[in-house]
């Protein structure tokens, strides 16, 4: 079970330590491993405090993200726990390491945006080493063209314009 959890999250969790800890059977807990948040949480702890405070909200989701809490068994590891045991820095340790991670998988989200316009390059004939010698500028106004959608520019066809007769 423990190892399908693992693969489930791979690449989706980020480890961090608290300022002071969890206390629970006899000693502190302070190393953590936070998984990136699903839209289940946020429903979840929803529906099980529907009229609760949103920071008993936040601790539900926290506690459902939680993957590990020190030597604390997942089991044991409650809302009411956390409830009475988590300092506010350490709640806001938490609150940082949670959106470190979705900076990072922002990031990631980036790449593959790059990715996506690299391959959209080469379709149309560009080789990667030129792509990777544009500047900025030169790599935004021919993902432009590619698409076809250049802002501020107007599309003018290079025929040549005969004037129009004189009225009689």
């Amino acid at each position: 079970m423990t190892e399908q959890v693992d693969k489930q999250w791979e690449g989706l969790t980020i480890t961090g330590e608290l300022r002071i800890g969890v206390y629970f059977s006899g000693m502190r807990h302070r190393r953590f491993t936070l998984r990136v948040a699903v839209a289940g949480d946020l429903i979840a702890a929803q529906e099980q405090h529907p009229n609760g405070p949103f920071q008993l909200t936040t601790i539900e989701v926290y506690r459902r993200q939680l993957l590990s809490l020190g030597d604390i068994p997942v089991e044991h590891l409650t809302t009411e726990l956390l409830r009475e045991g988590l300092t506010e820095s350490d709640l806001s340790v938490i609150a940082d390491a949670d959106a470190e991670l979705e900076k990072a998988h922002a990031a990631e989200r980036g790449n593959a945006d790059w990715r996506r316009i690299e391959h959209a390059f080469i379709r149309h004939g560009y080789r990667i080493d030129e792509l990777r010698h544009m500047t900025k500028a030169e790599i935004d106004a021919r993902v432009g063209l590619i698409v076809g959608k250049v802002k501020g520019v107007r599309y003018v066809s290079q025929r040549q314009r005969k004037a129009l007769p004189k009225p009689r």
